[in-house]
């Protein structure tokens, strides 16, 4: 208990004195610090295993996930079975212990046509330090069974649209900006897909997160992942492959106002877009991705 004492004491004076982002809503809860403290304690001491599983030489795919996202994760899950592409290599699932799938919710997975792997990995759902611990945890194990090669990381509301992007893959890690809920950055990495090196990945992971329970808050993952690679040194290159958010205002004769979503269907229309766009994240909009889904890849959820 002393040694944990002292070494919150330690981790809270280094963060104050080194790179913390500001606080959001000013306020720093002590659930967090402790999470931050654990977490911190415990890589110093960690003997470097892995889950013991043998992964291909691609692009392997990581989800944290959990089993009432099911629906949007079969869809997405789904993309990738039609896309087909030769460079992605298997999946991997992480199940929040809190929130498991069934066992037809599992059978159902088994019989997509990929490679999956179901992984134990906490709390790993949802906004906070004790979920990103966990993700980061999770992401040091996997580094161990990696090829020298990127993990892509998608959210279960994210459909892989076309394999453009992995043509322009460069550097420690790859992703689209997204506006910064952090005031200290003006971009930061869009949580839905980012693409990053297992070198980079083994050293985010690695890092000491106490500076971030005490800066950030909330604490989105996308967000925490895109300071702790700045902060270690990591280079990000932004290409924008998530097809933006577009809506088409529409007045009825009524004088009613309803919002049109196909415009993003419309856009891939063409193959210079499929080219330059291969993610579209169905973020605060998961009611649309099923239409989306339907009409993109002309099949019906119930069949998919």
């Amino acid at each position: 208990m002393n040694r944990h004492v002292r070494a919150l004491g330690s981790m809270i004076v280094g963060a104050l004195r080194g790179n913390v982002p500001p606080h959001e809503d000013g306020r720093i809860r002590i659930r967090d610090v402790a999470a931050a403290a654990l977490y911190d304690s415990r890589i110093r001491s960690w003997k470097g295993k892995g889950y013991g599983i043998i992964l291909p030489n691609g692009v392997n795919v990581a989800y944290f996930t959990c089993g009432s996202h099911f629906k949007y994760l079969r869809m997405s899950l789904k993309s990738i079975e039609i896309l087909g592409s030769r460079r992605i290599g298997d999946i991997i699932l992480f199940v929040d212990r809190g929130d498991p799938f069934s066992k037809a919710q599992v059978e159902e997975i088994k019989k997509l046509k990929l490679n999956v792997h179901f992984l134990k990995g906490g709390h790993v759902t949802g906004w906070g330090i004790g979920s990103l611990a966990n993700q980061l945890e999770a992401y040091r194990k996997l580094a161990r069974d990696m090829p020298d090669n990127y993990l892509l990381k998608m959210d279960s509301d994210t459909l892989l649209v076309s394999d453009g992007i992995f043509k322009r893959l460069g550097g420690d890690c790859v992703g689209s900006p997204c506006r910064s809920r952090n005031k200290l950055y003006k971009y930061n990495i869009q949580g839905g897909a980012y693409f990053i090196r297992k070198g980079a990945l083994e050293k985010i992971a690695g890092m000491p997160i106490m500076g971030i329970a005490l800066g950030i808050r909330p604490c989105p993952e996308d967000l925490a992942v895109h300071h702790l690679l700045s902060t270690g040194g990591r280079g990000i290159r932004f290409v924008k492959f998530h097809l933006p958010f577009r809506k088409r205002r529409i007045t009825g004769k009524d004088g009613s106002v309803h919002y049109d979503h196909s415009i993003r269907l419309e856009m891939l229309e063409s193959q210079s877009a499929r080219k330059r766009y291969s993610a579209v994240h169905f973020w605060m909009e998961k009611e649309k991705m099923r239409s989306f889904f339907e009409r993109y890849f002309g099949v019906k959820c119930a069949d998919a």
